[in-house]
């Protein structure tokens, strides 16, 4: 049975109704826009951005394994990544929005596990951060192209 997937803005614009994270295991999606490697699949860009081939699934099942342990009662939401509003369409790469506020015990409990210095330790999980006031905008923005479709 097919589940509505909303996107990472649409989420945080209508859901959380403020600033909010997700975490991302594409390893080209993690590549070009967290490490900026996007010349590194410049002969084949169509073929691989925004597959879910190239998702980790060993990285996701140790992210959800680990929020089963420590946080289980963190709500993890399915969510369509971030990308240019000319994208009418793309697959869902696996991605999961942590229901939870940046600065949390769960947020910091991540950082913690799956950074560095403050940076991600590999292109296999991303966390990533969208304020409130630019979810919204990109999610009414790409309501609009819809509308203008």
């Amino acid at each position: 049975m097919p589940v509505a997937v909303p996107t990472v803005c649409q989420y945080i614009a209508e859901n959380r109704k403020k600033d909010g994270f997700w975490v991302n295991f594409n390893t080209v999606y993690n590549d070009i826009h967290a490490f900026k490697k996007i010349d590194k699949y410049k002969d084949n860009f169509r073929e691989v951005y925004l597959n879910p081939k190239y998702t980790d699934e060993a990285k996701q099942k140790e992210f959800l394994d680990f929020m089963k342990t420590n946080f289980p009662d963190v709500k993890l939401v399915p969510v369509f990544d971030l990308v240019d509003k000319g994208y009418l369409q793309w697959q869902y790469l696996g991605s999961y929005l942590v229901d939870a506020d940046i600065g949390s015990d769960v947020y910091k409990a991540l950082i913690d596990k799956f950074e560095e210095n403050g940076k991600p330790k590999d292109n296999k999980l991303v966390i990533w951060i969208l304020p409130y006031d630019m979810a919204k905008e990109w999610w009414e923005d790409r309501m609009q192209g819809w509308e203008n479709f």
